[in-house]
Order: C-alpha cells, then sequence, then structure tokens
C-alpha cells in the first residue's frame, strides 16, 4: 500500500476551471474579444504570468501588458463562488479512507494560499490534510517539481511510496519531474493533454483502488 497521496486543487478536489473558463470567455467577449473554450484550456494549470502572456497575444494593442494584467486581475478576483457547489464527488471518501488507514495527504496545488484556504474552508476539508503547500510560495512553481518535492519532504516519504492525483499537462509534468506515479482525473467538459500520466481516472474514487492494489 501507497504511504502518501499528494492532490492538485483546481480540476482535481474541485471543478473550479469551468468557473473560470466561463467568466474569462465572457470578459473577452465584453471587449470585442470571441475565444473559444480551446483557446482557454491551453492555460489550465499554468503559471499566472505565462497565462497572462498567453492572453496578451488577444488583447493585442489594446494597452500595456501592465494595464492588462491590473484589468486581468482585477476581473479575476472578483469571480465569487463557494467551492462547495463544485467540490468533486468522491473527494471526501476518498480523504476519509486515507485518514482512516493512515496514509498521508498533501495538498500541492499551484494556486495562491489565500484561495486554497478559501477552498478548505469552504469544503470543510482542513481536517484531511497533514500538509499544505502553494506552488506561489515557492522559488520555482509547477512544471517545475519543487511543490511534489516539497510535498515529499514535509511527508517523509520517497516518490515510490506516493501517488498524485493531477489534471494539467503542466501539473502531470512536474509530478513525473518529482519522479511519482501520476494519476490523471479526465475532466468532464473540457479537453486536456494527458498524455504524459501513468495513468487516467473519470472519477477520485477510483483512486482508492490504486491506494489499496498498490
Amino acid at each position: 500500500m501507497k504511504k502518501g497521496l499528494i492532490l492538485d486543487m483546481d480540476g482535481v478536489i474541485v471543478d473550479s476551471e469551468v468557473v473560470y473558463l466561463k467568466a474569462f470567455k465572457k470578459w473577452f467577449q465584453k471587449h470585442g474579444i470571441e475565444m473559444e473554450l480551446a483557446d482557454f484550456e491551453k492555460v489550465i494549470g499554468t503559471p499566472y504570468a505565462d497565462a497572462i502572456d498567453y492572453f496578451m497575444e488577444f488583447w493585442g494593442d489594446r494597452s500595456s501588458r501592465e494595464e492588462f494584467e491590473e484589468k486581468f486581475t482585477r476581473m479575476k478576483e472578483s469571480i465569487t463562488f463557494d467551492y462547495r457547489d463544485i467540490l468533486n464527488p468522491g473527494v471526501d471518501e476518498l480523504l476519509t479512507y486515507c485518514r482512516e488507514r493512515q496514509i498521508k495527504t498533501t495538498l500541492a496545488s499551484g494556486n495562491s494560499m489565500d484561495c486554497i484556504e478559501k477552498m478548505l474552508a469552504d469544503c470543510e476539508l482542513e481536517k484531511h490534510f497533514d500538509f499544505v503547500i502553494s506552488g506561489e510560495r515557492l522559488t520555482r512553481n509547477k512544471p517545475h517539481p519543487d511543490v511534489y518535492l516539497k510535498a515529499m519532504e514535509y511527508m517523509g516519504l520517497e516518490p515510490e511510496e506516493c501517488i498524485t492525483l493531477e489534471d494539467s499537462q503542466i501539473g502531470i509534468r512536474a509530478s513525473k519531474n518529482a519522479g511519482i506515479f501520476t494519476v490523471a482525473k479526465v475532466p468532464e467538459m473540457y479537453r486536456l493533454e494527458q498524455e504524459e500520466a501513468d495513468t487516467k481516472v473519470n472519477h477520485i474514487k477510483e483512486v482508492i483502488s490504486m491506494l489499496k492494489d498498490a
């Protein structure tokens, strides 16, 4: 049996990507820019600065990069929702299974600690995680392996003792770069490149069987 489970947040624990993608699409339309869902899929899991660079290709010369980032950030921060409404089915069951069997759990997200803490509070999941790490607080965020290396350091485990549950290509690559067996959660409403993962699941609770058999 594996001794540690590391989970990404957005797209894994909560289906927040869909909420953001719809809001981004509406905001760009408001500014006269038509974008397809596939255009937004390319930035899922990417560091924020890289996403801004990507969106600047569509924004063009409407304003400077600095002004665009300020506008976009203000819009993004205005998006409000209760994470309980987008909690993926099976998450609580999986985390309860780990807790009952003393499998260490770490939340390792590239998102900000503010967003992570709000999600944990909304979904009442604080008690389930031994450690919580924000990639934004590290020198290098995903796709560098730092967030996963730090997770293993905290748990006192080796790569072969862990399983990671990710969704985006960048997150999968970060986990694989840390040498960890990586499971990709397949999204329902959009497509992601997940070929680098060791295996894929459609439902979170499928990971329980993997923990039993590992």
